[in-house]
């Protein structure tokens, strides 16, 4: 996402039920009321995006988080760069629509040079 403090990088899960997982761990389980699944840790691979698009905007603010739809919560504690929606909208959201309009338009050329990078397939 392009937003007025700079590239937001987001892994969406829709989730229901209790999640457990911590930074160190490889995987995650769910427990929701009809079964209990896990799922690979998503924090690794979120690092290594973010670490890629800094690479191509390099004088950009780039953030990743795992976007935990409504319907999951963590009640043995949130792993780092975990958000809901809410979360999210808090942390880069801006109450001056006209300062984050002047703010998104500063990086828009930040924004098509990783689309053209991305569509290219060259990344240094």
């Amino acid at each position: 996402l392009l937003t007025s403090k700079g590239l937001l990088l987001l892994n969406i899960k829709e989730v229901t039920g209790s999640v457990f997982g911590s930074d160190k761990m490889s995987d995650w389980t769910v427990i929701a009321p009809e079964r209990r699944y896990t799922f690979s840790n998503p924090q690794p691979g979120l690092y290594d995006r973010v670490a890629a698009v800094r690479q191509i905007v390099k004088d950009v603010p780039v953030e990743g988080r795992v976007l935990f739809l409504d319907g999951a919560s963590f009640s043995k504690g949130v792993p780092a760069m975990v958000a809901t929606i809410d979360e999210v909208r808090s942390e880069f959201g801006e109450s001056d629509a006209a300062a984050a309009g002047r703010k998104v338009e500063a990086f828009k050329p930040f924004w098509e040079t990783l689309k053209a990078t991305a569509i290219s397939g060259k990344w240094s």
